[in-house]
């Protein structure tokens, strides 16, 4: 069976017809904030196949078609050659030209095509775009005509990013490599290299491929995903039935962690700092805070905190109270002559004020007569009793997980010396260990069914679309507080919760 306990200082109203006068004191528990610093993180994920699909799906068949008039194809070419030159008595030698075959223009036909799928990969920060190409170019001269054929591949990479406005920006160099140059012998004789001609058009249409990366990328939307799971995560989270409470995370700051290629994939974790508010009571109503700029640094990886109270109810109280013997409150008290008698407490009743006090009232009767007066008292008009409110501050030992009592004052101020002799019973030191020691409550099974509770709720889908998930483990008993007729023992939970978009990993 769970145990009470509870810090009290005796308050007492003697509820009988003594003259007494009590002072009603009740002095209120500190209430923390239910608050704690956390940080959320939102795993992102760009599927390279997906992406890769739908840049292949984009890209045409035919990159580039040649039609191009009277190009210079050939130069001239000359022969060079020594000959004797008289100048007086002194022979000279000067380089006489004489020119072998004429320049050649030609008229270019021809395309260039992809010969294979943009392939996209990852290295690290770095993503990798490759293309293959083919060219086929004919070039037509006096009469002569004859076609190249060539392979080149477009080779692109660059370095992914999210500015401050959440778009995609990209860092982008290209190159490309000739696997088989473009070459013609005219008549089997002259050779004809026209890799200068195609490489210009090759590096427009290269260009052309890099400018659309960028788009690629911001086609995905990566702002609407985390705008839908910004607003989402404030929506208030119910983490406990009994009694209703709520979690709400309230965003103070956004940053990224920059991107990294791990296998298929391009991720990136976006952490949301902020505050996780909890409520006691009605689903509280909760004003968004529109998703904020980037900031400049990434933050540090942190933990998701969690402030869970753990209700004590009165009526749990009250039922092992009314569970104490009646003869176990029952003291003989012998303190001199003028304290020296039976005392009886029974009747216990415990009660939690919305300002945050605890009272316990009880029965209290202290007989003090003499054999010769019991004799002829038959109606105990001569013995003290009333029923008296003692106030109760509780306090916590986490070591042991449970709540119990300080210690118990008394004050009162009485124009009775009946009224007076029984606060004096009541302040002795034993009696009031004794009833402290009755007031001792075991929350152990509490705090576990409440962190269960919580690791319930941070695994839940929100509204069918964004998901969260995360593991909360107890960090520790943080407070004590009473508040609305409920006694929370307010613990805390760390750990790590993600929100995003799919199924949950079960």
């Amino acid at each position: 069976m769970r145990k009470l306990f509870a810090t009290t200082s005796i308050i007492s109203a003697l509820a009988m017809p003594l003259g007494a006068s009590m002072a009603n004191e009740v002095v209120p528990v500190v209430h923390p904030d239910l608050v704690s610093v956390s940080q959320l993180s939102v795993p992102l994920s760009i599927d390279l196949a997906h992406l890769q699909s739908r840049a292949n799906a984009a890209l045409a068949g035919r990159l580039h078609t040649f039609n191009e008039n009277n190009v210079h194809c050939v130069k001239a070419k000359w022969f060079k050659t020594k000959v004797p030159e008289f100048r007086g008595l002194k022979i000279y030698s000067k380089i006489v030209k004489t020119k072998i075959s004429p320049d050649l223009y030609c008229d270019l036909r021809g395309h260039v095509d992809r010969r294979g799928d943009l392939a996209i990969s990852g290295n690290g920060s770095t993503l990798n775009f490759s293309l293959p190409i083919h060219a086929s170019v004919t070039a037509k001269t006096i009469g002569i005509q004859e076609t190249a054929k060539a392979d080149a591949t477009f080779f692109i990479s660059a370095t992914p990013g999210i500015n401050a406005e959440w778009q995609p920006t990209l860092d982008v160099h290209s190159d490309f490599r000739w696997d088989r140059r473009p070459e013609v012998r005219l008549l089997n004789m002259i050779k004809v290299t026209i890799g200068s001609k195609v490489e210009p058009k090759l590096r427009a249409e290269m260009a052309k491929l890099e400018a659309s990366v960028p788009p690629m990328l911001e086609e995905l939307n990566l702002r609407v995903e985390v705008e839908k799971i910004w607003s989402d995560v404030q929506d208030p989270i119910l983490i406990s039935k009994i009694p209703q409470t709520w979690a709400v995370f309230v965003p103070t700051a956004v940053g990224v962690s920059g991107f990294n290629v791990v296998g298929q994939s391009l991720d990136t974790q976006v952490f949301l700092e902020g505050e996780t508010r909890v409520f006691v009571g009605e689903k509280p109503h909760v004003e968004k805070v529109a998703l904020m700029p980037l900031a400049n640094t990434a933050p540090e990886a942190g933990q998701f905190s969690l402030a869970v109270p753990i209700a004590v109810q009165e009526g749990e109280v009250q039922t092992l109270l009314d569970a104490v013997p009646s003869d176990m409150l029952t003291f003989e008290i012998d303190e001199g002559i003028a304290l020296q008698g039976t005392l009886k407490v029974t009747d216990l009743d415990i009660e939690m004020h919305g300002n945050g006090g605890l009272s316990l009232m009880a029965d209290v009767q202290f007989d003090n007569r003499s054999d010769w007066l019991k004799a002829i008292d038959i109606f105990n008009w001569f013995d003290v009793e009333g029923r008296v409110e003692l106030s109760v501050f509780p306090a916590l030992d986490e070591s042991t997980q449970t709540i119990y009592a300080q210690g118990l004052r008394l004050d009162s101020e009485t124009n009775s010396s009946l009224a007076d002799t029984l606060m004096d019973v009541l302040d002795l030191p034993f009696v009031r260990d004794a009833l402290a020691n009755q007031l001792k409550y075991d929350f152990s099974e509490e705090l576990a069914e409440g962190i269960a509770e919580a690791n319930a709720a941070m695994n839940q889908s929100v509204d069918g679309v964004v998901h969260i998930s995360g593991a909360l483990v107890n960090a520790g008993v943080r407070d004590l507080v009473i508040k609305d007729g409920l006694m929370l023992v307010v613990a805390e939970a760390n750990g790590a919760v993600s929100a995003s978009f799919g199924a949950l990993n079960n």
